[in-house]
């Protein structure tokens, strides 16, 4: 196949099917990648060129490899390694880079990713957020957005997210009951 044709149609790999709540709710991955990318650039203005690159094409690989469940990655991580050089050969023979971020870059696509993740959760399903793995990827959330300097933009997005998307729910948990979790994106 066209490496063009075939980069083009990863895009349309659809997310969560292994997720029963969130399987139709019309994710792919060219939506959530450009919903990171923006994510990336709002909150951290500073990103490199290969972080943007990085961001807006992370999940091509999907198309080849699957969009596998976050659980089972953790629970897993052999495979996950495993999983992760078939994305990047994907990504590679569409003709796009695979850059192999590290410290703080490495830190930021994670935490990105979990919150565009944790987004479409509570505009998709919000009942889910009482689910203990989601209550404790909001706690990651904030001790990480604590951790990379920009709690207070987290803060007040995540506030203006549920007002608009959710009104009327419990209102968050307080910022301060986060701030313990020693979790960090790139551990997982």
């Amino acid at each position: 196949m066209n490496n063009i044709l075939h980069a083009w149609n990863a895009g349309h790999v659809q997310r969560w099917h292994c997720n029963p709540q969130l399987a139709g709710s019309g994710d792919s991955d060219a939506g959530h990648q450009q919903r990171c990318t923006i994510l990336l650039l709002l909150f951290f203005p500073d990103a490199t060129r290969e972080e943007i690159i990085d961001m807006v094409t992370h999940d091509q690989g999907e198309i080849d490899a699957g969009d596998m469940a976050y659980p089972i990655k953790l629970r897993h991580p052999e495979f996950s390694k495993t999983l992760q050089g078939i994305e990047n050969e994907s990504i590679q023979n569409q003709g796009l880079p695979v850059f192999h971020l590290d410290g703080g870059a490495l830190i930021r696509r994670k935490w990105i990713d979990m919150l565009e993740s944790y987004c479409w959760m509570m505009k998709h399903c919000p009942t889910m957020s009482r689910k203990t793995e989601w209550q404790e990827q909001f706690r990651m959330l904030y001790a990480n957005a604590y951790k990379l300097g920009v709690q207070d933009r987290y803060t007040d997005f995540m506030e203006a997210f549920q007002e608009y998307y959710n009104p009327g729910m419990l209102p968050l948990p307080s910022p301060e009951s986060h701030r313990g979790s020693d979790r960090h994106p790139a551990d997982e």
